[in-house]
């Protein structure tokens, strides 16, 4: 796996004024009060590919929601929940870019997976836990909307995966994925 901050840190600088600002506090905010939160959106691809793509001005982190509850709670902080197509609270939003997704939602063997193998990004001098790039290919395949589509075949033509441990977490995985077929077959594009 390769980070590449430098192109995380462009991508950036090519959003407004205002949206790096937001960008900024909320990496800000949550190395300060979050430590145990990953980054998993579209920054984390970003972080890792080093072809363009177009950053959408937010930032999606996985952690258990009772702590940003807490701490949200403890600041008077207002936020919106994140709802899931069943209607269910799957996160909060913080002024509607910075994401909180509950790492207790959706596919907990895949959320405990990430937590347990993540990486370390630098960004705006702050540490980050970052997922790293096999799972945050498995996690997009799996989303399986347009967007994170895209970002899955951007990571998988990037070059930073490694085919031996993207097979490892889908043998894991394996009971607990919509489409394992599927996502067995991209491990032929990858070295």
């Amino acid at each position: 796996m390769i980070l590449n901050p430098d192109h995380l840190n462009y991508a950036i600088s090519l959003l407004t004024q205002e949206q790096q600002k937001l960008i900024t506090d909320g990496v800000r905010y949550t190395a300060n009060y979050f430590s145990e939160a990953i980054l998993i959106g579209g920054c984390a691809v970003v972080a890792y590919i080093n072809d363009f793509r177009e950053l959408t001005p937010d930032l999606d982190f996985l952690i258990d929601l009772e702590i940003v509850k807490d701490r949200f709670t403890l600041e008077n902080i207002i936020s919106n929940p994140l709802i899931n197509s069943k209607g269910e609270t799957i996160g909060l939003s913080n002024r509607g870019f910075t994401d909180y997704i509950d790492s207790k939602s959706g596919n907990k063997k895949l959320n405990d997976l990430i937590i347990s193998e993540c990486d370390t990004l630098h960004l705006m001098g702050h540490k980050l836990r970052i997922i790293n790039p096999e799972l945050l290919t498995i996690l997009k395949l799996e989303l399986s909307r347009n967007k994170d589509l895209n970002d899955a075949f951007l990571l998988v033509g990037s070059r930073c995966l490694s085919r031996n441990l993207y097979l490892k977490y889908l043998s894991v995985l394996r009971y607990d994925l919509s489409d394992y077929q599927s996502l067995l077959s991209y491990s032929k594009m990858l070295k």
